[in-house]
């Protein structure tokens, strides 16, 4: 019998920059054009279930329900916040407000497979983050909507513009150009939903990319 390499785990503890049993919190925030699905996204990732009627129509009530989970990535238990920004819309120049900059290091950038818009301003996002972020961030790429790829309405609507849905090639291209991964989603189909979340959040534990800790002993709480 082989033995299962040691260096995975002993690398992690030289990372690890808390006690194994404290309770670990991580932002993820969610960067895209709007009208691509990304709040359905989070509320099927969060609460597992179809978005109600009530909050998909009041915009202002969003914020109120946006999802926290707890989840457990190698033997670490995480308190996951997923948000996304409402009341700014994305420009061509990839323009980013500034609190994004200062108070978040783990992103997610997405864009629906029959937008093609949204695939440019995605990257034009990811480039403009990477020349002004202070700190360094993680990130994994996402393309919503992946449903429509075989949609007809979707399709024809596509070709009467002289347009092609993002393919999964393309959007691998792109994540190797920003140097991470890629996945797809399908929220209407609760396809995909947890892979993109699960990763980032895997990424941000092995490099200490977190917003807090709390060792649960004194109630102390550290913001890394």
């Amino acid at each position: 019998m082989v033995k299962k390499s040691s260096s995975s785990k002993s690398k992690k503890s030289q990372t690890r920059r808390w006690p194994v049993d404290a309770q670990v919190e991580v932002e993820v925030f969610v960067v895209g054009s709007p009208g691509i699905g990304r709040y359905t996204w989070i509320w099927k990732w969060g609460y597992n279930q179809n978005l109600p009627e009530f909050i998909r129509n009041q915009v202002a009530n969003r914020f109120q329900h946006l999802p926290t989970r707890k989840i457990e990535i190698d033997s670490d238990r995480v308190s996951v916040t997923v948000l996304y920004n409402l009341y700014f819309e994305i420009k061509d120049e990839g323009i980013l407000p500034r609190y994004l900059l200062d108070e978040f290091n783990v992103y997610i950038f997405c864009f629906s497979v029959a937008d093609r818009a949204s695939f440019r301003t995605a990257e034009r996002y990811w480039e403009r983050l990477k020349l002004e972020h202070p700190s360094g961030f993680v990130t994994v790429l996402v393309g919503l909507k992946a449903d429509l790829r075989t949609d007809p309405d979707t399709l024809a609507a596509l070709e009467e513009r002289n347009e092609k849905v993002i393919s999964p090639e393309e959007g691998q291209r792109l994540a190797s150009k920003m140097g991470t991964k890629y996945f797809e989603c399908s929220a209407i189909n609760f396809e995909g939903i947890h892979e993109p979340i699960s990763e980032v959040v895997s990424l941000a534990l092995a490099t200490n990319k977190v917003k807090a800790i709390n060792t649960g002993k004194d109630g102390c709480c550290s913001i890394i």
